[in-house]
C-alpha cells in the first residue's frame, strides 16, 4: 500500500501536478529507510520505461533518492522565483564522483551525465583542449627569496629556517623547533597559484587550508606577544590554542582578526567586493582598520559559532563597517577544503569567479551575464569539460579556447 502511495506521489512530481501537502508527504517517505526499496523499484520500472536517461544499477537509485529528498525539502520551504532562472546540479554521494558527474532534475524530468560510457553522454560544450581539475600543491618562499614547488618535492625535510625545520609528508607541510635559533624574526610566504589548494601546520601547530590563487605570510617561529599572520584570498584556519600568544590575522590593512583558539574560514579575494570571515568554532573579533570609517559605525564585532562578519571593500561611506549575517552555511562556506564545488544560490558569475581560480583559465562574457542561479554540488575533481557538459543544462552555451571561456547566451 504505501509502495503504491509513494509511486502516485512520485508522479505527481515528476509531472509537477504536486500540491504542497503532498510535497512534504513524499519528503518525509523519502527521508524514511524503509521506503528505500520501494523507492529503486518504481525507479527501475521508470527507467525501464525510458522515462531516464540512466542505467538501473543501485549506486545510481540510492543517489537519486537522495537528490529527490533534498529538493523536496528545499522546495517546501523555498518560495518559487518568478524573475530568476535556476539551475538545480544536484549532489551526489562522494563515493560516486567516479561513476558520476552530476544529476539535474530540471523541471519534470532527471538528466544524467555517465563519467564511464554506461550511458550516453549530453552533448559537449565547445572545449578544444580540455583542461584537468586543479590539485594539491603550493610554493613556499623562503625568508632568502628562494622558492619551493611543493607539488613536485619528495618527502622529507626540505629546508631549515629560523628556529624550525620544515618538513613534507604526502603532500602536507610542517614546521618543526630546533634548538639554535636567535631572536630575529625572519618570515615565509606560502602561495597557491590558480589550480592549486595546500593544506599544512604553522610552527605553533595551527592548521591552514589555503584555496586556490591565495597566499599567506607568518613567521618561523613565534617569539613575540602576539602570533600575527598576513593574507590574501581564501583560508581556512584551525588555530592552536595559546592564552599567552592571541592570534591575529591581518587582511590587505583593511580586516584584522584576533582568536585565542577557534576554527573559521576567511574569504577575501580582490575580486570578490567583500571579506567574509566565517567562525564555526570558539570565538573571533573582527575589526574593520580600514583607514575613513565614520567614526559612527560599528567597527568591529564578536562573533559566534555560524556566524559571519562581512566588510566590503568598496567606497561606500554610508555602509557600516561590518556586517553580520547571523546563520552562515558552514558546509558551504568550507565546502571547497573538502575538495567539492558547493554552487548553491549561486549566480553564473560568481560560478565563473569559481572556476577561474581552479582550473587557471579567464572567463569572458558576449553580452551581459545572463541572471541565473545555480543550485548544487559537484566535485572538485571533474575535469573543465566534464563539469561544462553539466553546467550546459542551464541554456548558456561554453567555449573554451586555450585558458580563455567565452560564455554564450
Amino acid at each position: 500500500m504505501q509502495t503504491d502511495q509513494l509511486k502516485i506521489l512520485i508522479e505527481r512530481y515528476l509531472d509537477e501536478s504536486i500540491t504542497a501537502t503532498d510535497k512534504a508527504l513524499l519528503a518525509n517517505m523519502l527521508n524514511e529507510e524503509q521506503h528505500a526499496n520501494a523507492f529503486r523499484s518504481i525507479l527501475e520500472e521508470e527507467l525501464r520505461n525510458g522515462r531516464f536517461e540512466l542505467e538501473p544499477d543501485e549506486a545510481a537509485g540510492l543517489a537519486i533518492r537522495e537528490q529527490v529528498l533534498q529538493q523536496m525539502r528545499e522546495g517546501i520551504d523555498e518560495p518559487e522565483s518568478e524573475s530568476v532562472p535556476i539551475v538545480p546540479l544536484r549532489r551526489i554521494r562522494p563515493w560516486y564522483w567516479a561513476a558520476a558527474g552530476a544529476i539535474i532534475l530540471a523541471g519534470a524530468g532527471m538528466f544524467y551525465f555517465s563519467m564511464d560510457n554506461k550511458t550516453e553522454k549530453a552533448p559537449a560544450a565547445a572545449v578544444a583542449v580540455d583542461i584537468p581539475a586543479g590539485k594539491e600543491g603550493a610554493i613556499l618562499t623562503l625568508a632568502d627569496g628562494s622558492q619551493l614547488v611543493l607539488d613536485s618535492m619528495k618527502n622529507g625535510k626540505i629546508a631549515d629556517q629560523n628556529g624550525s625545520s620544515i618538513h613534507l609528508s604526502n603532500g602536507s607541510m610542517t614546521y618543526q623547533a630546533k634548538e639554535g635559533a636567535d631572536n630575529k624574526i625572519v618570515y615565509n610566504t606560502m602561495t597557491t597559484p590558480k589550480g592549486r589548494q595546500f593544506q599544512f601546520t604553522l610552527p605553533d601547530g595551527t592548521k591552514i587550508w589555503l584555496n586556490a590563487a591565495s597566499s599567506i605570510r607568518y613567521p618561523t617561529t613565534f617569539k613575540a606577544k602576539q602570533r600575527q599572520v598576513y593574507i590574501s584570498g581564501e583560508a581556512y584556519f584551525d588555530v592552536a590554542k595559546d592564552v599567552s600568544k592571541p592570534f591575529i590575522v591581518s587582511v590587505d590593512k583593511q580586516v584584522e582578526i584576533q582568536v585565542l583558539g577557534t576554527a573559521f574560514n576567511i574569504n577575501a579575494y580582490s575580486n570578490e567586493g567583500d571579506i567574509r570571515t566565517t567562525l564555526e568554532d570558539g570565538m573571533v573579533k573582527v575589526k574593520n582598520i580600514s583607514q575613513g570609517i565614520p567614526e559612527a559605525v560599528n567597527k568591529e564585532l564578536v562573533l559566534k559559532p555560524g556566524q559571519q562578519a562581512i566588510v566590503s571593500t568598496g567606497n561606500n561611506s554610508l555602509s557600516p563597517a561590518i556586517t553580520l549575517e547571523q546563520d552562515a552555511d558552514i558546509e558551504k562556506i568550507t565546502a571547497w577544503k573538502k575538495g567539492i564545488f558547493n554552487f548553491e544560490g549561486l549566480s553564473l558569475v560568481q560560478v565563473m569567479k569559481e572556476l577561474e581560480r581552479w582550473y587557471d583559465i579567464d572567463v569572458v562574457y558576449e553580452g551581459k551575464p545572463p541572471v541565473i542561479r545555480f543550485y548544487g554540488k559537484m566535485g572538485k575533481d571533474l575535469s573543465l569539460k566534464d563539469l561544462l557538459e553539466a553546467l550546459d543544462k542551464s541554456k548558456v552555451k561554453f567555449e573554451l579556447n586555450g585558458k580563455t571561456l567565452t560564455v554564450k547566451q
